[in-house]
């Protein structure tokens, strides 16, 4: 009976000191843009270290406390971030599921974290997804034109400007071409990124956790080539039939798999260095 009053009366200790933490990191991170992937960490080692409703405790309590802080509107973002990404991890870590298992769960719901943002920016903007993403691209767009402007000003010359021109329209075209596949990979490295910090926090607090494999082992399995051949195959047959819906499917999924199979490639030429014991 005491040792499980104790171990309550410390779950409400460290729940409270790290949704206090937690709502640190998010007004930090409102005005210094660089804490984005630390805001979920607390909560996901609440739940590691306790249960998942202790989390769910702190994750709300976190949100009260923002919104008492900035108003309501992060009160509910800094909620959705710690209630998808921070819960959603610590359950993997917690249960202790494969490394590669919890990076794919844990990109799962940064994507819903992503969506539900852009949403809730969408409806206070009153406007409809397709118009604000069509927005978010022209701001883009005119970001550069901004940018060579500049560049124009301080006596940039007449080559460099074109060659600043076309990247940015590049740029701008690459963005509207392959959107679904910048936001994938963002979603993954941003639960990687959480996921490794998490991790570390936990061993140095001498929590038992699952083992990562090292980058230098990392692996695909022979089968996800299929996915490569899809995509090459859908934007073929997208171009062949002129239906533009299915050569961007296939264009994403192009892209995606030969970014995978680069990464594959880096891992490769480290396990050669790690091999030869070559400096990297």
């Amino acid at each position: 009976m005491s040792s499980s009053r104790n171990h309550n009366v410390r779950a409400l200790t460290e729940g409270a000191l790290l949704a206090a933490l937690t709502i640190v990191l998010y007004v930090a991170d409102v005005y210094t843009r660089i804490l984005v992937y630390v805001v979920p960490v607390p909560i996901a080692i609440l739940v590691v270290r306790h249960n998942l409703r202790t989390g769910l405790m702190a994750a709300a309590v976190s949100a009260l406390g923002v919104g008492l802080i900035l108003g309501p509107i992060d009160s509910v973002i800094v909620f959705v971030r710690v209630a998808t990404l921070g819960l959603t991890l610590g359950v993997c870590l917690a249960k202790m599921l494969p490394w590669p298992r919890t990076i794919g769960i844990a990109t799962i719901a940064s994507l819903a974290q992503v969506v539900i943002d852009f949403m809730l920016a969408a409806a206070l903007a009153k406007l409809s997804p397709s118009a604000l993403l069509a927005r978010i691209i022209d701001e883009f767009t005119v970001a550069g034109e901004q940018a060579v402007q500049i560049y124009e000003k301080i006596g940039m010359g007449e080559a460099s400007l074109t060659l600043a021109r076309q990247s940015m329209e590049l740029m701008g075209n690459w963005l509207r071409l392959f959107l679904p596949v910048i936001v994938l990979g963002t979603a993954v490295l941003g639960a990687l990124i959480v996921a490794s910090i998490a991790r570390w926090v936990l061993l140095r607090m001498k929590q038992r956790v699952v083992p990562a494999p090292p980058f230098a082992h990392w692996q695909l399995g022979w089968q996800w080539i299929w996915g490569l051949i899809a995509g090459i195959i859908l934007l073929y047959v997208g171009q062949w039939m002129d239906i533009e819906s299915i050569s961007a499917v296939g264009r994403n999924v192009t892209m995606g798999f030969t970014l995978l199979y680069t990464v594959q490639g880096i891992a490769i030429i480290w396990h050669f260095f790690v091999k030869r014991k070559l400096p990297k």
